[in-house]
């Protein structure tokens, strides 16, 4: 069994006429399923975790009459920061799935190559603006590959 813990920062791109900055965090548990009756190294280890994970955007822009203290937005030509018009909140339960390919694996230190699938549940939503209520993440699927790594003691 293994507990993993991960946080993200995500902006939105420069481009972009308004600005999205949305922080992500995740706890989950997990279980190897070759390593349920007898502990030894494999190359190949499908694992299944469960978790729960929060996510918070914050708009900024020019693109509602109100913000999220329900003041008038208007526009500043002499300031370059937009004011930040509301903020979202989303809590969700995840399923994952994958596989890993263990490349080093002694008693104190890993290094393994993963691919997995994580399904996610919406459990609650709220915003700090009338506006944004409903704002949610549409698609709660996510392939990843990647490599994970790290000290056990």
């Amino acid at each position: 069994m293994y507990v993993k813990g991960k946080a993200g920062m995500y902006q939105s791109n420069s481009s972009m006429p308004y600005k999205i900055y949305m922080l992500q965090g995740n706890v989950s548990a997990g279980v190897y399923l070759l390593r349920l009756k007898t502990i030894k190294y494999h190359t190949f280890e499908p694992y299944v975790s469960v978790g729960a994970s929060y996510q918070q955007a914050k708009f900024y822009g020019y693109y509602l009459p109100t913000d999220d203290d329900g003041k008038p937005v208007s526009t500043n030509y002499s300031n370059t920061d937009s004011p930040m018009l509301g903020k979202t909140g989303s809590t969700f339960i995840n399923v994952t799935t994958g596989v890993e390919y263990q490349l080093e694996s002694d008693t104190h230190m890993f290094l393994h190559l993963f691919a997995e699938v994580n399904y996610g549940i919406l459990i609650s939503s709220q915003s700090s603006n009338a506006s944004f209520n409903g704002t949610t993440p549409s698609n709660l699927s996510a392939l990843s590959v990647g490599i994970s790594f790290g000290s056990i003691r």
